[in-house]
């Protein structure tokens, strides 16, 4: 994005704005972040939800129907301002501990459902269910 289109955002106290990143990098930011919060208003499936499992950080997202489903669980949406705000509380209280056994579990969540091979043999056993 650019830094016009940002309207002051990068220039928040608590805000990091990276420039264009490559693949490494990419991965390096996700893992070190706290949590990614998805502040959506539609979408049938995200990415960045599915990578930021992946590398091991909650993804928090707001309640649009068809994106949850990927989620964990219901504990990771929200539907209000306040909401989010009193997840985001929540994620940067937890101890070092407890931030690696999410990661971990994240990351098993994501490799179970959501992998390539995974999603290969819905396919295959739907369309053949279909035949």
């Amino acid at each position: 994005m650019k830094y016009e289109e940002l309207n002051g955002v990068q220039n928040m106290e608590n805000v990091v704005c990276h420039p264009r990143l490559d693949r490494d990098d990419y991965w390096s930011v996700l893992r070190l972040s706290t949590m990614i919060m998805l502040p959506l208003v539609f979408a049938t499936a995200n990415n960045a939800l599915l990578e930021g499992l992946l590398a091991g950080v909650p993804v928090y997202c707001s309640n649009v129907p068809g994106v949850t489903e990927y989620l964990p669980s219901q504990e990771y949406v929200f539907n209000t301002a306040e909401d989010a705000i009193s997840k985001y509380e929540r994620a940067a209280s937890m101890s070092r501990d407890e931030l690696e056994s999410n990661a971990s579990r994240f990351n098993q969540y994501v490799r179970e459902r959501y992998s390539w091979d995974i999603i290969q043999k819905r396919v295959v056993d739907f369309c053949l269910a279909e035949a």
